[in-house]
This record gives C-alpha cells, sequence and structure tokens, in this order.
C-alpha cells in the first residue's frame, strides 16, 4: 500500500491445526514444491511509489529457512490464539529469502499442534493460493485436492465468460461495491460463507 495510508504490510495468515505434530522434515520437503512458482521463489524489488516492481533472483534458496519452529504450551484455543496474534509483528519483507514462510507450533499442552501459513499480500492474494496450496493438500481418502476455489465461483465465471453484454450491464453495480466495500464489515462475502469453510477436511499436507 502506499505510504500515505499509513496501513502495516498487508500479511495473509492461514492457519491448519493438527492432532498430532506435522514431521518437520516432511515439511521442509514439501516447501520446496512452492519455489516453482516464481514469486515464491524471488524476492519483490520496487520504487517507492510502487509503480513497478521486479522479482529478483536470490540464489538457491534453503528450503529449511522457509520453517520456523515454535514450543509452545497451551490448554485452550484462546491461549495459542493469542500466540498467532503476536506472529503480526514477524515483518516478512526482507531481502534475503521470499516474502512468505510456515511457522510450525509444537504444543505441549492439551490443545492441538498450529501450523500458520504467512505470506505477504503483495506476492499473493485468496484465489492464488487457492490454486497453490493443492500440490500439497490431500482429501479425507488420500486423493489429490484439484482445486480450493468454490465450484460456484468457477461456475459463474465461466457463464459470464459466455456473455459479454452482461457483464457489461453488470459493470455499474461492480464498481459501485468496489467503491464502498471499504465501508462495510467485510469486503467479499465469500469468506464467510458455509459452503466454504469446514472441519477436518484435509487429511493430511504433504
Amino acid at each position: 500500500m502506499p505510504d500515505y495510508v499509513g496501513l502495516d504490510n498487508p500479511t495473509i495468515n492461514i492457519i491448519f491445526t493438527f492432532d498430532s505434530a506435522p514431521d518437520v522434515k516432511e515439511l521442509v520437503s514439501s516447501v520446496q514444491t512452492f519455489f516453482q512458482y516464481r514469486r515464491l521463489s524471488t524476492v519483490p524489488n520496487g520504487n517507492k511509489s510502487r509503480k513497478k516492481w521486479t522479482f529478483e533472483n536470490i540464489g538457491d534458496i534453503d528450503p529449511r529457512k522457509m520453517v520456523r519452529l515454535i514450543n509452545i504450551s497451551c490448554d485452550t484455543k484462546e491461549e495459542w490464539t493469542n500466540i498467532v496474534q503476536q506472529q503480526r509483528d514477524v515483518n516478512l519483507r526482507r531481502n534475503d529469502l521470499p516474502w512468505w514462510e510456515f511457522v510450525l507450533m509444537i504444543n505441549e499442552g492439551k490443545e492441538d499442534h498450529i501450523l500458520l501459513f504467512r505470506i505477504d499480500h503483495g506476492i499473493a492474494d485468496g484465489l492464488s493460493l487457492a490454486n497453490i496450496f493443492p500440490c500439497i493438500l490431500k482429501k479425507l481418502d488420500g486423493s489429490g485436492v484439484s482445486t480450493l476455489i468454490p465450484p460456484s465461483m468457477i461456475s459463474n465465471k465461466e457463464r459470464a465468460e459466455k456473455n459479454i453484454l452482461k457483464i457489461i450491464l453488470k459493470m455499474p453495480g461492480a464498481i459501485y461495491q468496489v467503491l464502498s466495500s471499504p465501508f462495510g464489515r467485510y469486503d467479499d462475502p465469500t469468506s464467510f460463507s458455509k459452503n466454504v469453510v469446514g472441519k477436518h477436511v484435509v487429511r493430511r499436507m504433504f
């Protein structure tokens, strides 16, 4: 965001919970899969006005440096929620590593173990991550995940692409939604849809 907005570096946080602690070596191995995407294997470089961005190669990246291990002791969700919130102060905008990371929290208490994925919003948005994560996610039956994008969103897009006139007619309403979204409670109802949020969807990540 431009400096005059006064907004801290926006970061997307994705939380996974596990009954048993994920294997660190397997997690590090999965990290290497992310390096196939240029934006996830380079460092952004841009001028102050943010008008021109380039992604600079930084050589070979040690995947172990993309995983931070934290030991915690939490007996309630409120306790580990506070610890997760503290991670907001960890700046991802560095020059020696890509602007994302996994934070593995091994819990010695009664609650679940936590895997936190953090990525700078300048690198990706929610839909981008929905296309990236299927490469390491598995369904409960062990089969692969093709996409995390809800079918309704995909079908709506396909129908819209077939009718240019409808797109043109919907533009005034879409423009109004974009301009008024900062004054509402949220900017995308999809994030709160009961068809998107679920529990125990993923059996394992790698």
